[in-house]
């Protein structure tokens, strides 16, 4: 149901050349990590998320980088447009593995995947800050 939802956002998105983020909850986003990195027609930016220990923060980071998520991704909603957005009829019922099927989405539409470590962007993992 999660792929279906974003396609149907997607849709009440007004123009084609706006810049759509995907991410989960529990993360700190910095303002300028969109419009530098995601470039209409070329660039897809899929950041590298510092994941932090219980307590640390993005100033005192400790933790580690998730070099293998890809469930962040910043796109212009016309380049979601060529390759139809996420497919629902593999996910509509099981979860997993839709991050990779979106990657995949994207690289056989022939564009390029940016991925960088962004300072600030990272993901809390201490349970209490989730409420």
């Amino acid at each position: 149901m999660k792929t279906l939802a974003l396609n149907k956002v997607v849709e009440h998105i007004p123009s084609i050349h706006d810049i759509l983020f995907l991410f989960d909850l529990h993360i700190d986003v910095p303002q300028d990590i969109l419009d530098s990195n995601t470039v209409e027609g070329h660039l897809v930016y899929a950041p590298i998320v510092g994941r932090l220990h219980c307590g640390s923060t993005y100033v005192d980071h400790k933790g580690y980088w998730e070099m293998e998520g890809f469930g962040l991704m910043s796109i212009y909603k016309s380049d979601w447009m060529r390759f139809r957005g996420k497919k629902t009829s593999d996910y509509k019922y099981k979860w997993g593995g839709e991050d990779w099927d979106l990657l995949d989405r994207v690289i056989n539409a022939e564009l390029k995947v940016v991925r960088i470590k962004h300072p600030g962007l990272s993901l809390s993992t201490e349970h209490k800050s989730w409420n």
